[in-house]
């Protein structure tokens, strides 16, 4: 039970934790774990685990069989001319783009393989023999003369809390030379700078001056005094031109200035905090979980669709004290990219996890959720997750758009009309397809021998009536007897000759009048009341639209043509002269009529 307690432990505190990996120290020379065994002990303390080699040892390796040997070197090795072994610059840089990390201390006199180094990284050292020299803020204690020792404060040290905590730093005591940063690598950080009082001086005397344009920048607050490089696969790499910073003496001494005497330098703190940052002890994020789905959904889809509700979430950690730990800040973005960000937005954290809620753009395509975060001295996080948008299927579109409701208004407006004119012109069907039966039954009364003049005579009326209102409904039908004129429709018992009928215009030849009409003994009476002019049966009345004439037989014929938009169609019919007087004026309005002359 016991022993599964522990492996339980054991698996628990494997998981939670970050071993620190292995360091290969390479030195000039042996002396240097005595004078800087402090600093070595602060590496065993941090859990590393420390191999000291000469920098010119012929046995020098830095990975075998593909695989990295060590996970950090450190070089306090500052007038090496050349590495030993199978290392040298390229093999180094090579050791870097596989991720390992370096820390290199450089002195006034630097070799040609330090030099190279820094070359490669985006920093150069100053000439050889030359130092840094402050004379307004040396050390009195630790300086020889010459003023090449002297303190830094904490306000030349970057706003970088991650990489060195500023606020409670005691004066750093530094002695050795600059660093020139070359502004054109931004992957670069000068971590801590000169005071604007320092320059640059060789130190062979007059002789020796430092002649060179370029090395003119180590002149105050342009000399950088420890410089760093993050690579982009985030691996790191630290210079200082110091060596002494990290020795027993400047670790351990304390601080005098003016014959005052203070507590402690802030050597101790500041070399532990850059050797953190530099090993990856700190300022190092990690992606622990991603998820992202549709709103109300647990689970990622195949793909989304365009205008989807999306909810995503990501959980970043960070490295502290060798324990992975939520990471909180309120200023991390993430991006929703198809060539160019769709969408861009601050995301909301908590104990960690941060989320963002969007709608998918209207545009279908290849997307990315993208994370990347990059802040000074923090590893760059970034994060990418494909997702495939596709467009509307046939039945998830809109029924009906908003913007089109003036035409959706109109057309339905459109169709209302028709279908109440089509109601509208069937009810006028039915109601002139009853007037023509009544018009057929007036006729028949009137052909038939046995109906009495008086049946007659109302059937002509009733025809008569029939024509008023066939004219009114019909008024677009071309016709030359226009009978919705004034006049009188009605039948006199008394006169068995003439029947009087309306007021109507009647077209002979070139000559129209408005007249009253009648027929009787076989010819037309037409009069205006003060001319009368009686005109045969057989003489054409009408023009092109009504003509009516009679046939050798004392018959008028009547034709009907089709072309005409008649809602009523009359078969030829062949009445009797003397029966004509009681149907010519209700035949003549209907259409166009032709009289056959046979």
């Amino acid at each position: 039970m016991i022993a599964l307690i522990i492996m339980l432990w054991i698996t628990n505190h494997a998981t939670t934790t970050e071993t620190a990996g292995k360091i290969l120290v390479l030195v000039d020379g042996l002396h240097v774990r005595e004078t800087h065994s402090a600093y070595f002990e602060q590496l065993k303390n941090l859990g590393f685990e420390v191999t000291f080699r000469m920098a010119d040892d012929p046995s020098l390796v830095l990975s075998k069989y593909g695989e990295l040997l060590y996970h950090h070197i450190a070089i306090f090795a500052p007038s090496t001319i050349e590495f030993g072994g199978a290392v040298n610059v390229p093999e180094i840089v090579d050791f870097v783009d596989h991720g390992g990390n370096v820390l290199v201390a450089g002195d006034s006199r630097i070799g040609h393989a330090i030099g190279s180094l820094a070359a490669e990284c985006g920093f150069e050292f100053g000439e050889n023999s030359t130092a840094m020299i402050d004379h307004f803020n040396n050390d009195e204690a630790l300086d020889n003369g010459q003023h090449t020792t002297f303190f830094v404060n904490s306000e030349n040290v970057a706003d970088a809390d991650i990489i060195v905590e500023k606020k409670n730093l005691a004066p750093v005591v530094y002695r050795g030379t600059g660093l020139i940063r070359r502004e054109n690598n931004p992957l670069t950080l000068a971590i801590m700078h000169a005071p604007r009082t320092a320059y640059a001086r060789s130190l062979e005397g007059e002789a020796g001056m430092v002649n060179r344009k370029s090395h003119w920048r180590l002149i105050g607050n342009n000399a950088v005094l420890v410089g760093a490089v993050q690579a982009k696969n985030n691996a790191r790499i630290v210079f200082t031109g110091s060596l002494d910073m990290f020795s027993d003496e400047f670790i351990n001494s304390n601080y005098v200035q003016e014959g005052k005497k203070i507590v402690q330098t802030g050597n101790r703190d500041f070399v532990k905090a850059i050797t953190e940052w530099v090993f990856k002890r700190k300022g190092v994020l990690r992606v622990k979980s991603i998820r992202h789905h549709r709103s109300g959904e647990l689970v990622p889809p195949p793909d989304y669709t365009i205008m989807d509700a999306v909810e995503y979430e990501i959980e970043v950690e960070e490295l502290k004290n060798g324990v992975w730990v939520p990471y909180t800040v309120n200023d991390m973005q993430m991006e929703f990219v198809r060539i160019d960000p769709f969408i861009r937005m601050t995301m909301k954290s908590k104990a960690g996890k941060y989320k963002a809620n969007f709608k998918v753009p209207d545009v279908y395509g290849v997307y990315k959720f993208l994370v990347d975060y990059s802040r000074i001295g923090w590893t760059h996080l970034r994060n990418v997750t494909q997702v495939s948008v596709r467009p509307f299927k046939h039945h998830q579109f809109e029924r009906f758009v908003p913007s089109a409701y003036p035409y959706y208004i109109s057309a339905f407006t459109m169709m209302l009309s028709v279908c109440e004119r089509a109601e509208e012109e069937q009810l006028e069907d039915e109601r002139v397809g009853l007037n023509e039966k009544r018009w057929m039954d007036a006729l028949k009364n009137i052909m038939n021998d046995s109906s009495t003049d008086w049946e007659k005579k109302e059937a002509a009326a009733l025809m008569q009536a029939y024509l008023y209102e066939c004219c009114v409904c019909y008024s677009d039908v071309v016709c030359s007897l226009h009978c919705c004129g004034s006049g009188t429709t009605g039948v006199d018992e008394d006169d068995e000759d003439e029947l009087a009928l309306p007021i109507v215009d009647v077209t002979l030849g070139s000559h129209v009048a408005s007249t009253s009409y009648a027929f009787v003994e076989g010819a037309f009476h037409l009069g205006d009341g003060e001319h009368e002019q009686l005109v045969p049966a057989e003489t054409v009345l009408a023009s092109a639209d009504v003509a009516v004439a009679g046939d050798a037989e004392n018959h008028l014929v009547f034709h009907h043509q089709p072309d005409r938009r008649l809602e009523s169609h009359l078969p030829v019919q062949a009445v009797p002269l003397a029966q004509t007087a009681y149907i010519v004026d209700s035949l003549l309005p209907v259409g166009r009529v032709v009289a056959d002359a046979q």
